[in-house]
């Protein structure tokens, strides 16, 4: 799945091209709201009014497409999610040129 909307992801080092993974963001989401942790709470942006990310996690993907960890990155660990996120699907891992590298990526719960 991609990043809700507005979201874009970006690995540091920008040489890096991002793994692609498969996850159902909706049930996370669901999982997130019955545990009570997706609080959005308004900040002001400038111009505009967003919600602040409530929760997100930290997924590993090594260089052969198997993901080794998902830790929570910001916000409490939601029981279900981690576990959920470690069996997300990868069609293709993370690169540097035509070399697989490992990398992680930061996954929003909407």
């Amino acid at each position: 799945m991609m990043p809700p909307k507005g979201m874009v992801m970006k690995p540091l080092d920008e040489s890096v091209q991002l793994p692609e993974i498969i996850y159902d963001a909706d049930a996370l989401s669901a999982m997130a709201k019955a545990a009570g942790a997706l609080i959005k709470e308004p900040i002001n942006a400038g111009d505009a009014v967003v919600n602040r990310l409530a929760l997100a996690y930290l997924v590993c993907v090594n260089e052969v497409g198997e993901i080794v960890t998902a830790e929570p990155a910001i916000g409490p660990n939601v029981p279900g999610i981690q576990d959920a996120l470690r069996r997300a699907r990868v069609v293709a891992p993370g690169r540097r040129g035509v070399e697989t590298v490992p990398t992680a990526l930061l996954v929003p719960i909407p």
